[in-house]
């Protein structure tokens, strides 16, 4: 009988941890397991392409409270509903995505006995101080918790078993999941640099801008497109309309094919403040594209090897990282050498390693689980 997996995440939007899960959970799917997906959005349209085969449940969840009597009678709502919709699943194991998500779903399992499965996406010391104590109370119940990098695992090992915590890093795509939708995009003319992501202050798009607004007016030639929406579009928009770049740097949207827009840039840029396992560096690089990025906590530094495949520039530092853009869009020499060795990421985050770690994770704590239930 194939092993039953019930994947839990906040929605399926378009987003780094939202890709990862979609991409493992195909997987399960073609190899064989009985795979449930259950968001707790309520109910949109997938931006990841699921497998047929997948039973996928949306529960209408997610909202928002607006005191703390709101809050626990609505977060004892969603674990009773959590709860019950998961076992509906009749799953051997339980893998969930995101740290709110991940303990909301040990909360609503305490006592079940159902193996769960955490996987960690953010840079582990960030979100607010409740939920960092919660954390600490409900990851001991789960049977792994996966984290992308090894600063990730020293965060959690200094209260958890080392066997607890797993790293499995991001598997890299090198086709887009929704490859069959044409872009209706229209890039500027010229030399491009490109970045990706949610427009919040995670990111640091205003600390990209600041630092294409320094080195503009000496390369004229050369544009910046930000892929993505979000909050802080606005804000960044006042932004560049106060250093007279709107015909320089422009402002995408949420863009369906990422992937074929990288495939022309001449520099990816991140900028930042912080991440888990950025992977748009990763799909950059995959491309064959010279990444520049601020070695911020956590990731980057894992993933490029400092000026051989890219380079890493001091966080928060906008004129470093205005100095290195200008370098590389003066040296096309040097963004050639940085290309070509950039694609060697996938000897080490290529996906069928990836999701074979993963493999081997989901079949051992199914194990764990099934002889725990042995008379």
């Amino acid at each position: 009988m194939a092993i039953r997996i019930t994947f839990v995440i906040p929605s399926l939007s378009a987003g780094g941890a939202e890709r990862v899960m979609s991409t493992v959970a195909n997987y399960f799917a073609k190899q064989g397991y009985s795979v449930t997906l259950l968001t707790l959005d309520w109910g949109r349209k997938p931006f990841f392409k699921i497998d047929e085969t997948i039973t996928q449940r949306s529960l209408g969840l997610l909202s928002v409270s607006n005191n703390i009597f709101q809050t626990v009678i609505r977060s004892l709502r969603r674990s009773y509903r959590l709860r019950r919709e998961i076992k509906r699943s009749n799953p051997d194991v339980v893998v969930s995505f995101m740290d709110k998500t991940n303990v909301l779903t040990l909360f609503s399992l305490f006592g079940s006995k159902i193996p769960v499965i955490v996987s960690e996406h953010m840079d582990s010391k960030q979100g607010r101080r409740m939920l960092i104590l919660l954390r600490r109370i409900a990851y001991r119940w789960a049977s792994r918790v996966v984290v992308l990098t090894k600063s990730m695992k020293k965060y959690f090992t200094n209260w958890l078993a080392s066997e607890q915590v797993v790293i499995i890093p991001n598997p890299i795509r090198l086709e887009d999941e929704r490859s069959n939708i044409s872009n209706q995009v229209k890039l500027p003319k010229g030399k491009l640099i490109v970045a990706i992501g949610r427009l919040v202050r995670q990111k640091g798009f205003d600390l990209l801008i600041e630092s294409f607004a320094k080195v503009s007016s000496n390369n004229l030639d050369w544009n910046l497109v930000i892929l993505g929406q979000g909050q802080m579009q606005g804000e960044l928009e006042r932004l560049i309309g106060s250093l007279n770049l709107k015909n320089r740097i422009f402002l995408l949207g949420l863009v369906p094919n990422p992937l074929a827009i990288l495939k022309q840039a001449d520099i990816f840029a991140m900028s930042s403040r912080f991440e888990g396992f950025p992977m748009v560096i990763l799909e950059a690089m995959a491309q064959g594209v010279a990444v520049v990025s601020f070695d911020c906590p956590c990731g980057p530094s894992e993933i490029i090897r400092d000026k051989i495949d890219g380079v890493l520039v001091p966080p928060e530092n906008v004129a470093a990282l205005a100095t290195t853009i200008a370098k590389l869009m003066r040296d096309e020499n040097e963004r050639k050498r940085l290309a070509l060795r950039a694609p060697e990421v996938l000897e080490r985050f290529g996906s069928s390693r990836i999701l074979e770690m993963w493999r081997r994770v989901v079949d051992e704590v199914y194990q764990s689980g099934a002889n725990s239930k042995k008379p």
